[in-house]
């Protein structure tokens, strides 16, 4: 059940990591891969977590009414996202 269980470490990196290796392609704008991100987590199709803990629906919802810099897009730093979901979005090409 997500939010209760402590998760690994290696399989969790940051937002700006998860651009970097799996959403910015050749041809892609940063700005444009990181509303694809944070549409994909705000959604539930990456997950989340904080502190080794997956974050649920609730925290997804209130994460879509924050900002936490003047892009509209950013998610916060010490957020942790899913490789395994990332792979699978956005697979290598």
């Amino acid at each position: 059940m997500p939010g209760n269980e402590w998760l690994s470490p290696l399989d969790w990196i940051s937002p700006l990591k998860i651009i970097e290796n799996y959403v910015l392609t050749p041809g892609k704008e940063y700005d444009q891969a990181a509303k694809e991100l944070y549409l994909a987590v705000t959604s539930g199709k990456v997950r989340s977590a904080r502190k080794g803990i997956e974050l649920g629906a609730e925290w997804r919802n209130q994460i879509s009414h924050m900002k936490f810099d003047e892009h509209p897009f950013t998610l916060p730093p010490d957020l942790r996202l899913s490789v395994e979901d990332a792979k699978r979005l956005w697979p290598p090409k």
